[in-house]
């Protein structure tokens, strides 16, 4: 939902002001969304993990693709803008594999446990520290795959 209505603005932002790029405001979310598509049946029908249909996991799944998304396309696709990947870990993945299309299994290798052990400590812990920690982790992938796809709509 918090994408449409980013989305909407810059659509709204870009007539006021000439110029908005509506192949990569579609491109990117299509993306994260696929990938989302493809993480959670993997957890929910692979794994069994019947608890990942919480939309508080689907949301945090969807961010975490969202920002590796924009990532990957911004890093590899973006015709006008040369961007570079800021994070020692994920330069370092990118120079060693020679694509940023890398940033996806490294967002797995980190959900995959984090969703799980979120979940273990969600039986036994305190809910609104498990609140506060989930949203930190939907933040830590919403913003940059938010500024990343913003910056590369607009040119900035």
């Amino acid at each position: 939902m918090a994408v449409f209505v980013i989305s909407l603005i810059l659509i709204s932002w870009g007539m006021v002001h000439g110029h908005v790029d509506l192949f990569i405001l579609s491109v990117i979310p299509l993306m994260a969304i696929t990938a989302s598509v493809l993480v959670w049946a993997c957890m929910r029908y692979v794994l069994k993990w019947e608890y990942v249909s919480d939309p508080l996991y689907l949301i945090l799944i969807f961010g975490q693709m969202l920002d590796a998304s924009a990532t990957s396309y911004g890093l590899t696709f973006h015709p006008a803008v040369h961007y570079i990947e800021q994070h020692v870990v994920g330069s370092s993945l990118i120079n060693m594999t020679g694509t940023a299309f890398v940033m996806f299994p490294l967002k797995l290798v980190v959900l995959f446990p984090a969703i799980y052990i979120m979940q273990l400590y969600r039986k036994e812990a305190n809910p609104a520290f498990w609140h506060l920690v989930l949203l930190a982790m939907i933040v830590v992938g919403f913003a940059p795959g938010i500024r990343d796809l913003t910056r590369m709509v607009l040119y900035v």
